[in-house]
Parts: C-alpha cells; sequence; structure tokens
C-alpha cells in the first residue's frame, strides 16, 4: 500500500501494540514493525531546498513503561549537531509527546515529555522556530518566549481529525523566512472548515 504522496512521520504510544507485552517491554521490537512500514523512526532529517526549511524527526519512546515520553541522549546530541549545521534555515522539530501543556488536556505526567526543558533549551540556542507535538488529541497553538536568549519557539498540536470525542481538527502550516502561519481547519456540517489563523512573525505576534 502506499500513500502517493511524499510524507515524513514519527512513532507514537500507539505504535506499541497494547496485547504485545514484549513490545512493552523492548519498544524497539515494535520500531521494527514501524520501519517496515515508514522508515526510520528516529533522527529523521529533511531539508527542503526549496523553501530553505529543516524538519526533524524525534523518537519519544522508550522502554516499558512507555510513559512518559523520553528523547535519547543521543538524539538530543544528533540534534544539537545536524541543526547546528543550518544556520541559515528555518528549522522545525516533531515528535509526539508534548513538550509542552496542552490547553484543556490532562496535564498528569504519564503524558509529558521528561527531557521537554532540554528539548526547548536546544530549540532557543540553535534558532529552532517550531516544534510539532501530538499525543494529546486536542488542537492547540502556542507562542514560547525565552527572553534571556531573545528567542521565540512556536508549538503546534492538532487535534483527532476522525475522532469526534476530541478536537475534530487540523493544522495547516505556512512556513517562510519571515513567519509561520498556522490555519486551524475543524470538521463540522460534513465538512472541514476554517476555524482560525495564527500569524507568527519572527520579530512579533498576531492572532485573526
Amino acid at each position: 500500500m502506499s500513500l502517493s504522496i511524499p510524507f515524513i512521520c514519527v512513532p507514537g504510544n500507539r505504535e506499541i501494540c497494547f496485547s504485545a507485552v514484549w513490545e512493552w517491554m523492548v519498544p524497539s521490537l515494535a520500531m521494527n514493525r514501524f520501519r517496515r512500514f515508514f522508515g526510520a523512526p528516529d533522527k529523521i532529517l529533511y531539508h527542503h531546498e526549496e523553501s530553505n526549511t529543516v524538519f526533524f524527526g524525534l523518537n519519544s519512546i522508550h522502554s516499558f513503561p512507555s510513559w512518559p515520553g523520553r528523547i535519547s541522549r543521543e538524539t538530543r546530541l544528533w540534534l544539537r549537531e545536524q541543526a547546528a549545521l543550518y544556520p541559515a534555515s528555518t528549522k522545525v522539530v516533531f515528535l509526539h509527546h508534548p513538550v509542552i501543556p496542552v490547553i484543556r488536556a490532562s496535564s498528569f505526567w504519564a503524558h509529558a515529555l521528561s527531557e521537554a526543558g532540554e528539548l526547548l533549551n536546544i530549540c532557543s540556542q540553535l534558532d529552532i522556530r517550531l516544534i510539532l507535538q501530538g499525543h494529546k488529541h486536542r488542537s492547540s497553538v502556542v507562542e514560547v518566549r525565552i527572553p534571556e536568549r531573545d528567542a521565540k519557539v512556536v508549538v503546534s498540536c492538532c487535534g483527532a481529525p476522525l475522532m469526534s470525542r476530541w478536537d475534530s481538527a487540523y493544522h495547516l502550516i505556512d512556513i517562510s523566512a519571515v513567519s509561520i502561519v498556522v490555519r486551524k481547519r475543524e470538521f463540522g456540517g460534513g465538512r472541514f472548515r476554517d476555524a482560525g489563523m495564527y500569524q507568527f512573525s519572527f520579530d512579533g505576534f498576531s492572532r485573526r
């Protein structure tokens, strides 16, 4: 089977089967199945040359129990090294577990990322502009400011477009050299509709 479109993805907690106890104990076994369908589960790098945007995919799944999420030291070092190689590019990190709490969602520790502070620190040091996170099934767009470094990071968490019990929404994101625009698309009346737009300038922030 093929999606017939280019895609990049990272694994989440659902990639570890509840009925397969051995995958909870050794998630690398589940990652073998993930690799077969989607490719590498960690340390993913994709450079879109036309827009000069670099995407870094990180695996936040780890050994039993598979919560809270974790980014290994090896992966964090890899991110530092690779992000430093693209000083003039717009840089994006994507992973499953939340880096910051999501509005209207549980803040229970099991659903967080253990290395959230360190990941934000890396982003602020290496001018990574955008973090895409999942897990919570809630739509949220937040700007994190680190005044001592004069750094800003946009964090986008979309909903679950096909699940009515959560936020039936997804985000369309336009990235340029000077701004990030996040458009929320929400399901209602049998189709997806525009439900607001956030525009983040690298000099400021506005919402319409």
